[in-house]
């Protein structure tokens, strides 16, 4: 057996399903989504890309921050993705 990151989408699948999780983790087999599931992913994505186009419009107060230095107030990332060792976020 190979080992697998555990990511936000199978943490979100064990709140809601351990067996959901399990199925993500440990096989290869995939399920078919729900048809309003894949709605709320579709709206989810046209809600972060025009959030994005409006940020990117807005001019900046001051130039861009190095990402390691997060200590000003109003600081942000976008689509970051946190890893270490096994565990994804």
């Amino acid at each position: 057996m190979h080992k697998r990151r555990i990511t936000s989408e199978a943490i979100v699948a064990y709140s809601q399903c351990p067996q959901k999780a399990f199925f993500l983790l440990c096989t290869d087999e995939q399920g078919m989504l729900h048809e309003y599931l894949r709605i709320l992913e579709q709206q989810q994505e046209l809600n972060r890309m025009n959030y994005i186009r409006v940020l990117q419009q807005s001019p900046p107060e001051e130039p861009s921050l190095i990402v390691s230095d997060l200590t000003h107030e109003g600081d942000l990332v976008l689509k970051a993705t946190l890893k270490t060792e096994d565990v994804q976020a």
